[in-house]
């Protein structure tokens, strides 16, 4: 026998809405595995996001990610934000809606072995689309858009009821 391994149950199973599997993955060997002896350091929570719409409930774990450059303009109507505990993620869109822009239809929608919970919000006369999507139990992420809080600094005009 050469070297030595270990087996450890990692495993992450997604289910559909009427609990079937959809995915399952696992990794299972370890090969030759030696105790860490050192300190673990933790990474403090991410700072707040940038901007007035702030989560108002995050999955126990889940913090603000960096996302690569995406080469938009700085102004740009579109709000993104990633949300990850490290294996798994969400995004967070938030865009005012126009007369002539796409909508999606509010709700949960099925895209794959992903979700994604649509919500309109007004917001100081226009339409507001907020949009959580991964691959997450469908009930987190209609949590996460229901939640969605606008905190304004003073001179900020609040949303309407």
């Amino acid at each position: 026998m050469v070297g030595h391994s270990d087996w450890a149950s990692l495993k992450q199973v997604l289910l559909d809405i009427d609990g079937r599997i959809l995915e399952t993955f696992q990794m299972t060997e370890l090969v030759d595995p030696t105790l860490y002896d050192q300190s673990v350091s933790f990474e403090t929570l991410g700072s707040r996001p940038e901007g007035p719409w702030q989560p108002g409930w995050l999955p126990s774990g889940y913090q603000l990610s960096p996302l690569p450059d995406s080469g938009e303009a700085p102004g740009s109507a579109l709000s993104h934000r990633l949300f990850s505990d490290g294996l798994s993620s969400f995004s967070l869109f938030i865009e005012p809606l126009s007369g002539n822009s796409p909508a999606l239809r509010p709700g949960l929608h099925r895209l794959g072995i992903s979700y994604a919970a649509v919500r309109h919000l007004p917001f100081n006369g226009r339409l507001m689309q907020i949009v959580v999507m991964g691959e997450l139990p469908p009930q987190v992420l209609v949590r996460v858009a229901a939640e969605l809080q606008f905190q304004p600094d003073s001179s900020d005009i609040e949303p309407e009821s």
